[in-house]
């Protein structure tokens, strides 16, 4: 799920300003093979009207907890302390330019720079 530190820091800026803009994204780890089935249509995907069928697909999780916990945020990174600080430092630069807003208050600054200093 997104373990390349640039890549997250990225897409939880994305996942950030569409909440924002109450525009909702569901989350799903899904493998690499049903993706790729679904992507070539061959598998039928029901519409349930909540999750656009997804919802009979992978394990759930909530995307704009990246945005809003800095360990989740982290939670996926795997290139080491040197690159997990580099993510945290983004995050941070990010927030600085105004993409880390959800719509949930003041994104939380302090915890990033706690962890950022501390790894």
């Amino acid at each position: 799920m997104f373990p390349y530190w640039k890549a997250r820091a990225y897409l939880t800026a994305c996942i950030a300003l569409v909440w924002e803009n109450n525009i909702y994204v569901d989350g799903r780890y899904i493998n690499t093979d049903m993706v790729s089935k679904l992507c070539e249509g061959k598998v039928f995907v029901p519409n349930d009207n909540d999750h656009g069928g997804m919802n009979f697909y992978g394990k759930i999780f909530d995307p704009e907890y990246m945005a809003l916990d800095s360990e989740k945020f982290l939670g996926e990174v795997d290139e080491g302390r040197f690159l997990k600080k580099a993510a945290l430092g983004l995050w941070l630069e990010l927030e600085d330019s105004g993409f880390m807003r959800s719509g949930f208050g003041e994104p939380p600054r302090d915890a990033y720079s706690m962890l950022f200093k501390n790894i």
